[in-house]
């Protein structure tokens, strides 16, 4: 917490709603003492009723607002003119873990995601027909959604996980071969990072993706495999199961992709100037704050009048 005796800076709001009159107050006077406000998002805040209700203010009574993709950052420029595309980024390599699959084991897919139930329906039947078939070759580690592991069929080894923290996720995913991260086109899922590729790919992982967002960057159709159709999912799945020299080959190439690339280090250099910019300009996006936090309450109250 900020106890009042810093020189001020740049306060970054990670995902906060900024819906309760005491916050909205708090930050207001960080502002009235030259603090620089910075809502970041990665996600359609659509899918949250508190930023509904709220008009968005989390977004309209900041100075600016940075996201993960450029689809983020048209969607906010509705709230906020002031927005930095920073793509999700490692801030370091997960140490390298053992692989079953190394030793003569099962080859380990991974699915690890929340609230992916809809997008693993549409690949289902082909993932779980070529898991029959592939047997004992392969084992699956599902985190989190657990209906999705009792959904796999009996006689496959699979090993189930409750939500992990992030360091012990990074940590059994490196112990995996192959992720699965499907994603339906839908205008929520549009609005998604890549950081699902990236962090396989950096624990040395080769996805099996969905064109939708983890093909927007031409670089991972070296990293990644696009299947052309959900019953594609299958096959894909077993060339990678089968052909040990073409996985070994994708999860080198997609170490080295993010290692050389998509590094939170590469990006120090480009948010420190960025930070530095609304700080010299810190009256002006003062001025244009204020306006933007005034004209949000005064809609929203007038709003709740109406409703009531």
């Amino acid at each position: 917490p900020i106890s009042g005796t810093e020189t001020p800076g740049v306060l970054i709001l990670h995902r906060q709603f900024v819906n309760e009159p005491a916050f909205q107050q708090r930050l207001d006077s960080l502002a009235a003492r030259g603090w620089i406000l910075v809502s970041e998002m990665d996600d359609d805040p659509h899918h949250w009723k508190a930023y509904i209700e709220s008009d968005f203010y989390a977004f309209r009574a900041v100075h600016a607002v940075s996201v993960s993709t450029p689809a983020m950052a048209a969607l906010m420029r509705q709230w906020n003119p002031h927005v930095k595309v920073f793509a999700n980024a490692m801030p370091e390599l997960p140490p390298a873990q053992e692989k079953p699959s190394s030793a003569g084991g099962p080859v380990r897919i991974f699915f690890g995601a929340l609230n992916r139930k809809d997008d693993w329906a549409s690949i289902a039947d082909s993932v779980i027909s070529a898991a029959r078939a592939l047997g004992d070759q392969i084992e699956f580690v599902v985190v989190h959604e657990r209906a999705i592991f009792d959904s796999l069929p009996e006689g496959v080894p699979k090993t189930f996980h409750p939500t992990l923290a992030p360091a012990d996720y990074l940590q059994q995913m490196s112990r995996c071969d192959i992720a699965l991260l499907p994603l339906r086109d839908t205008p929520f899922n549009r609005l998604k990072s890549d950081l699902k590729l990236i962090e396989s790919c950096a624990s040395g992982v080769v996805p099996i993706c969905s064109r939708i967002v983890y093909a927007d960057d031409p670089h991972h159709e070296e990293v990644a495999v696009f299947p052309s159709t959900p019953a594609a999912w299958g096959e894909a799945l077993t060339t990678l199961v089968t052909n040990t020299e073409l996985r070994q080959q994708n999860q080198e190439a997609g170490q080295r992709y993010v290692a050389s690339q998509r590094m939170m280090a590469y990006q120090v250099d480009v948010r420190a100037h960025w930070y530095r910019s609304l700080l010299s300009n810190r009256n002006s996006l003062e001025n244009e704050r204020q306006q933007r936090r005034i004209s949000c309450l005064a809609a929203t109250t007038q709003a709740t009048s109406e409703g009531t």
